[in-house]
């Protein structure tokens, strides 16, 4: 009977290491996920001119919008204008990214790989307002902000992996020498 009840616990806590393990993993990947989306954002957005003051002529045509078509009329046409020029890839974009920022908002993070995600998001939102040379060249801060994000993610998904459980590809990429990671309680090493 005592032997029944250390196996059962010991099922219990295996079932839980691997349940950890999967959903520390499905973070890793959630974490690729929004990288890859944040990078085509930037991508498009840089690609696009700088952000200018609009100008008198855009100005008085834009009232006059306004008073013909009303408020709502002026924005559904200048909506269709930006259709007809842009097409809706930058809606597509935004869309994807927004769901990747969601989903790993609503996750457990380390603490790195929030501020990582945190810097991209805010980053994104200025550059879609102002295109700026000084703006654009922020970007190498922040994808490198991204990588360290993510490095920190892998040593922290890697500390969950039950004893014997095979894990050679991600442990092979985190920590090539072998050497065992830090016990969860201590902070990773800085470089």
């Amino acid at each position: 009977m005592v032997g029944a009840a250390i196996t059962l616990r010991g099922a219990r806590r295996l079932s839980r290491d691997d349940r950890v393990a999967a959903e520390r993993s499905e973070t890793l990947r959630a974490y690729r996920v929004f990288v890859a989306e944040a990078v085509k954002s930037v991508a498009e957005l840089r690609q696009l001119p700088a952000v200018t003051a609009p100008k008198v002529v855009e100005n008085a045509s834009a009232a006059v919008m306004n008073r013909l078509l009303g408020k709502a009329g002026a924005q559904m046409a200048l909506r269709s204008r930006i259709h007809r020029r842009y097409g809706d890839r930058h809606l597509n974009l935004a869309d994807h990214l927004a769901a990747a920022t969601v989903d790993l908002r609503l996750r457990e993070l380390p603490p790195t790989a929030r501020a990582a995600v945190d810097a991209a998001v805010d980053y994104v939102e200025r550059l879609s307002a102002q295109r700026s040379d000084e703006l654009r060249a922020e970007w190498q801060k922040i994808h490198a902000r991204l990588m360290d994000g993510g490095g920190e993610l892998k040593l922290w998904a890697s500390r969950t992996r039950p004893a014997g459980k095979e894990t050679a590809p991600l442990e092979a990429a985190v920590n090539p020498s072998g050497a065992q990671p830090p016990a969860e309680h201590e902070p990773p090493p800085s470089n």
